[in-house]
């Protein structure tokens, strides 16, 4: 899995700006996985095959 850089970059600055919960981490992983569900639906896929 690989993540692209960019979106790491944006997670570091909204944790650097205070939003560090684990609400606010949560709603961003939320936010992150709907906006990419079909990159993350494939990874569970693989991850599911692999364990077969």
């Amino acid at each position: 899995m690989k993540l692209p850089l960019s979106d790491i970059n944006a997670q570091n600055a909204m944790m650097h700006d205070g939003k560090s919960s684990e609400a606010d981490v949560q709603g961003q992983v939320d936010g992150w996985v709907k906006a990419h569900q079909q990159v993350f639906d494939g990874w569970i896929k693989e991850a599911l095959a692999a364990q077969k």
